[in-house]
């Protein structure tokens, strides 16, 4: 689900768009989408999944797809995209209407597999401690069944230690906790809140593109972090581009007709 703007938010008399924004295409996903909060599980897996498939495009090449992943990851249901098996995989690398990269598409799946389990976590974070939960939550690779179709996440939660290893730490269950935003906006738990904890206090305050860093203290400890869940493809530069998608940064230049949008920052 896509975020609408902020009613609190005074349009310029003149818009000002950053070099990036080249057409109708950019400028609409500009106007009405980039930097404005996104908070939900569905949106902000799409944003990760998308995010990912950009790795060494442009983000113009992944818009003009976006329908098309849409509908050949079946709305980015998260649900939905850990079940896919081989078959689906197979599906996917001869769809013309997407990028065709077998990591990245294995990523994908993966990653859904990690938001189920991270909700999981977060809905029954109040009847367990941390302890014993080892890391990764989920296997680097999950095998088809006989039917040919991926395990399901266990009912239990908690997985037994039976040999030394990193264990899920309070801090990081407390990450996956509902929580609420400065604007009062509610974050469900799991994927969602876990992302938002990682969202500075202040954001910047960039008057050209070249003030806008690429990565920060806070994107480098998000996709470390990531990676130790389980997850793939999110490195520093993916993750601070995530941020700054969904909200958690506004990067619009100081004299930008959209600084402000998000509502979260002074």
């Amino acid at each position: 689900m896509i975020s609408q703007v902020p009613n609190n938010v005074t349009a310029k008399s003149s818009p000002s768009y950053p070099a990036w924004v080249t057409d109708e295409l950019l400028r609409g996903y500009y106007d009405t989408e980039w930097g404005v909060p996104v908070t939900d599980e569905h949106g902000l897996f799409e944003a990760l999944s998308l995010e990912a498939f950009q790795v060494g495009l442009s983000w113009r090449t992944i818009l003009a797809r976006r329908e098309a992943f849409r509908r050949a990851f079946e709305g980015f249901d998260p649900e939905r995209v850990a079940s896919f098996n081989e078959q689906d995989v197979a599906r996917l690398l001869e769809d013309e209407g997407i990028i065709r990269n077998e990591r990245k598409i294995r990523a994908v799946i993966s990653n859904a597999k990690l938001t189920l389990r991270m909700r999981e976590l977060a809905a029954a974070s109040d009847s367990f401690p941390a302890e014993g939960i080892l890391l990764p939550l989920i296997a680097s690779s999950s095998a088809p069944n006989e039917a040919g179709r991926t395990e399901p996440p266990q009912a239990e939660v908690p997985r037994t230690v039976r040999r030394r290893g990193r264990t899920l730490s309070i801090e990081e269950l407390e990450r996956m906790r509902e929580r609420t935003l400065p604007d009062g906006t509610r974050v469900p738990g799991g994927l969602p809140a876990w992302l938002w904890s990682f969202a500075p206090n202040e954001t910047i305050a960039p008057r050209t593109l070249e003030d806008v860093p690429t990565k920060t203290e806070e994107s480098a400890v998000l996709a470390k972090s990531f990676k130790a869940l389980g997850g793939v493809f999110l490195g520093p530069v993916t993750a601070y581009a995530l941020m700054c998608a969904v909200g958690m940064v506004d990067a619009h230049l100081l004299d930008s007709h959209r600084r402000g949008c998000s509502g979260l920052f002074n």
